[in-house]
């Protein structure tokens, strides 16, 4: 039984050309083994590669489209909003409360006022320059009378802006500008209250355009008239008062002819 026991084992164990084929096949099987991840990690740093080179070619042109995707307000979904609020700063209801605002004043003076929040000015350019280009590119205001204005807030740059067309250079200058933004609206911001702000900003550009700018709910001559219609009235009445009597006194001078 020993004998057969060791020939068995003698058939079992493996000559050196044998082991050495193993060996062979063991490591290519290992090496294509490593070689999968090595791949994989090869393609995804040629994918991130990829991806980055495109951002940084586009990044450019989306940064000069950033205008161009704004729309004017008398375009802006068929109706006449003036709001942008891109950074969410707004509420439906305090949305629609300085659009019925703005309207009152365009309807008072013809002179028009837009909103525009973003999160973050995405270029190169100042705030300033930055909200100089939107407003040319919204065209707010007339063309005739250039009677514009425009509330920019960058909430991440923490910069008010407020742009005035040239026709409203005299009426609503810079420095009171500057005072107007101090006073209306940097309290309420600086708590954090942003709708506030921007309401108590609108209302005081609303109060002194208002103020200052000549009426255009009615021709410059109705107020004349309506100051002269009164007395039209009473010079009229007056006269028909004279006429009558007249009349009466003339009847009473020549008896009635009996039939």
């Amino acid at each position: 039984m020993a004998a057969k026991s060791g020939d068995r084992y003698q058939c079992n164990r493996l000559c050196p050309s044998e082991r050495q084929s193993l060996s062979k096949v063991v490591t290519n099987k290992l090496a294509n083994t490593m070689s999968f991840p090595k791949s994989l990690y090869q393609n995804l740093c040629l994918l991130i590669g990829t991806v980055l080179a495109v951002i940084l070619l586009v990044q450019p042109f989306a940064i000069a489209q950033s205008i161009d995707d704004w729309v004017n307000p008398q375009q802006k979904e068929g109706k006449q909003q003036w709001i942008y609020d891109r950074a969410d700063l707004l509420d439906w209801q305090t949305e629609l409360k300085l659009n019925l605002r703005i309207n009152k004043l365009v309807g008072r003076t013809s002179a028009e006022l837009a909103i525009a929040t973003i999160p973050k000015i995405e270029t190169e350019q100042s705030p300033r320059a930055f909200a100089l280009k939107l407003f040319n590119a919204l065209g707010i205001g007339k063309k005739k009378t250039n009677n514009g204005v425009l509330l920019l807030v960058s909430r991440s740059d923490r910069r008010i802006e407020i742009i005035t067309g040239k026709g409203l250079g005299e009426v609503l200058p810079d420095r009171e500008v500057g005072d107007l933004i101090q006073q209306a609206i940097v309290p309420s911001f600086q708590q954090e209250q942003y709708a506030t702000g921007i309401v108590q900003g609108v209302n005081a550009i609303a109060q002194r355009l208002e103020s200052r700018l000549p009426s255009t709910i009615f021709p410059d001559w109705m107020p004349m008239l309506f100051l002269w219609i009164p007395w039209l009235i009473a010079i009229g009445g007056a006269g028909w008062a004279l006429f009558s009597t007249v009349q009466v006194m003339k009847l009473s001078t020549h008896p009635h002819a009996r039939i």
